[in-house]
């Protein structure tokens, strides 16, 4: 009889594993986790299964998994969400009124009868509280999918289900778009035909242009095992290679033929932005990258066709006025600055940007609701604060530097192909962050976190054998 410790050492990473992949493909429904009971259900599941995985490490012994250089990302990413958690704490009221006067004064206002002594620094800890364990949620996952993705099987796996995710999102989408069905009748939301599974278009088209990074660095990855230093000739690809890049081709088109029928235009033009950069960094890295090299007239041919298929006035019109970085949309950041000037020591508490905002409105939007900035940076900085917010930003820069060097160091085609695609998406997401508040969609999140930690468990996948092997062949040449 095999002893339970054995079995559970043996099955425990797994069975973790195969419930973060349900989670990947559940996260999107309904509308992008965007309902309180599919966020609330959603919840439940990741911290029992971050429980769970925890408790294995202990009764293991501790042993940690994680990859190189993603200690430190994790460390940064729990003192925010524990800085996030201080906001919702009782301290002396006048602490509140020397950090954060703005905040004093409206509590005073919304508190007249309180004699307490104490207040947060949330003006609203109920809902900051909420964005805490949200929060908690998404670093958990972050933390599973580093934990998980230890061997190239899985880094295919994984890989596999998010681009399966997309694809049905995308199928979803053309099928409602075309046939006028939608899954969630109800318009509480603002479901629209366009959205598949999402509350808006714009987040629908967002999911679909990161795992469409992911698909582009799978075909690199293809090339690249073909022909990595020079040209791309056809003709000396197998069977298997060109059968893999026309699945993959396909996939693509699919994948932007949502993006298009969904009208949104900003994610067409920050993808191709952020493929210039990753591009860039290619050139930098010193890698031939010819892959890579390769895509980038599909991408230029890709954007013409989806301004040819919006219609090329109406995109101009679109980016210039209201929706991107004119009119409305601009007289809203300006708007937003002047509260984040009032608010930028310790913000008025995550998750709290709705309550505010009002009162520094300028007036010409008196008529409208804004429930979250349409830039996730300054919701971050006005909610949590300016220094919080740099803490965040150092692990989103740590993530960005550790996809950047795994690139650069790594030679088998596949993980370099991976780590590529995660970087395009991960560059991309934060793009459109400046015009969107795609950070504030749960679903979004989540998706940029797994894809973001995936490319950081590829970075350290099939190292430990290959150095193992170089040892025994040659102990000088150990690294």
């Amino acid at each position: 009889m095999i002893p339970i410790r054995i079995l559970f050492d043996k099955f425990h990473n797994t069975i973790v594993f195969v419930c973060l992949l349900a989670i990947i493909v559940a996260v999107p429904i309904p509308l992008g986790s965007n309902r309180p009971y599919a966020w609330f259900g959603l919840e439940i599941v990741v911290y029992a299964v971050l429980a769970f995985a925890i408790a294995g490490k202990v009764f293991q012994g501790g042993k940690d998994s994680l990859p190189p250089g993603a200690r430190t990302i994790m460390v940064v990413l729990v003192v925010w969400v524990g800085l996030v958690f201080l906001q919702t704490v009782d301290v002396p009221r006048g602490l509140i009124r020397a950090l954060n006067p703005l905040v004093f004064k409206l509590q005073q206002n919304l508190a007249l009868i309180s004699v307490s002594p104490r207040d947060t620094l949330s003006i609203d800890p109920g809902t900051t509280y909420n964005e805490f364990l949200k929060y908690g949620c998404y670093v958990g996952v972050f933390y599973l999918t580093l934990a998980t993705v230890t061997t190239k099987n899985r880094l295919v796996w994984i890989v596999a289900v998010i681009v399966g995710a997309g694809i049905l999102e995308a199928i979803f989408g053309l099928y409602a778009h075309v046939t006028g069905f939608v899954i969630f009748p109800e318009q509480h939301f603002g479901n629209e035909l366009r959205a598949g599974t999402f509350v808006n278009r714009n987040h629908f088209a967002n999911m679909l242009t990161m795992v469409l990074g992911l698909v582009l660095g799978l075909l690199t990855s293809v090339v690249n095992s073909q022909n990595p230093d020079g040209k791309l000739k056809m003709r000396e690809f197998s069977d298997l290679s060109i059968g893999a890049l026309l699945l993959l081709s396909a996939v693509a088109l699919i994948l932007l033929a949502a993006t298009f029928t969904s009208g949104s235009r900003a994610p067409v033009l920050f993808f191709s932005m952020a493929f210039g950069i990753a591009i860039i960094m290619v050139r930098l890295s010193g890698r031939s990258g010819t892959g890579e090299f390769v895509l980038a007239p599909l991408i230029l041919m890709c954007m013409v066709a989806a301004i040819i298929f919006i219609g090329f006035d109406k995109s101009i019109v679109r980016l210039l006025d209201r929706n991107l970085f004119g009119g409305e949309r601009l007289l809203q950041d300006v708007s937003s600055l002047k509260l984040l000037a009032a608010v930028w020591m310790t913000g008025v508490g995550a998750g709290n940007y709705r309550w505010v905002f009002p009162m520094f409105r300028d007036d010409q939007l008196r008529f409208v609701t804004y429930d979250h900035a349409h830039n996730d940076y300054l919701e971050t900085a006005i909610g949590q604060g300016i220094p919080v917010t740099i803490i965040l930003g150092v692990a989103v820069f740590l993530i960005l530097r550790r996809l950047y060097r795994g690139y650069k160091s790594r030679r088998n085609p596949l993980i370099r192909g991976v780590i590529f695609g995660c970087l395009l998406s991960v560059i991309f997401m934060l793009l459109h962050a400046t015009v969107e508040f795609n950070f504030q969609i749960p679903a979004n999140t989540v998706y940029f976190l797994v894809i973001a930690a995936t490319g950081i468990a590829a970075c350290r996948i099939d190292r430990q054998n290959r150095r193992l092997h170089r040892s025994r062949e040659d102990p000088e040449k150990l690294e």
